[in-house]
């Protein structure tokens, strides 16, 4: 690999920040001696915007892309599982029970939504009763990813709220189209934007 006149201090720099994208603990660990962390967040600021020092960064996370195969595509997919999940796919309901369906036959994109499972069992004086539970992950986190992504959420939430602040009760229909909501006679609470 070429070396990108880097010396020896700079290059595990390179790789100590590629641990945890923490430049001040990266530069901490490779051997930078300093008095501060307040100095060595400084001098890691300068290492970072040094243009030999970021396409060595560059060149060693394409690599890892190109070793893991983890791209953008594929986060935001994970995302976007989670994001469009329905409880009711994990989950069988039978009138007043409920029960947790086969994960043999649970699709990828539907357990990678489950945070865990967990079982509990009380044993009482009347037998023993088994309690499970399912959490999933965090839909609004995820949505709230995807629309940064996906550039969704900022230009529009930001012309919902100033309209909001001058007075206009401001939804959204079903395709993503803001309507005053005193001009529709049955309003929905879901599609109101936030």
């Amino acid at each position: 690999m070429p070396d990108f006149g880097l010396n020896d201090r700079q290059k595990r720099f390179c790789l100590e920040y590629l641990v945890d994208l923490n430049a001040t603990q990266a530069y901490m660990r490779s051997g930078y001696e300093t008095s501060t962390e307040d100095i060595a967040a400084s001098c890691a600021w300068e290492l970072l915007r040094n243009p030999k020092v970021q396409s060595y960064v560059q060149k060693l996370m394409d690599e890892r892309v190109a070793r893991t195969g983890i791209t953008v595509d594929r986060i935001l997919k994970e995302y976007a599982a989670i994001a469009f999940s329905d409880i009711t796919d994990a989950i069988e309901f039978n009138g007043n029970e409920s029960s947790l369906k086969d994960s043999e036959s649970l699709p990828k994109e539907v357990s990678c939504a489950i945070a865990s499972v967990s079982t509990s069992v009380n044993t009482s004086k009347k037998g023993e009763s088994r309690k499970v539970s399912i959490k999933m992950h965090d839909k609004l986190k995820a949505l709230d990813m995807l629309a940064r992504h996906t550039g969704i959420s900022s230009d529009f939430n930001q012309c919902v709220a100033g309209l909001r602040r001058y007075g206009f009760n401001v939804g959204v229909d079903e395709n993503g189209k803001p309507f005053l909501l005193e001009e529709r006679e049955e309003i929905d609470h879901s599609s109101i934007a936030s």
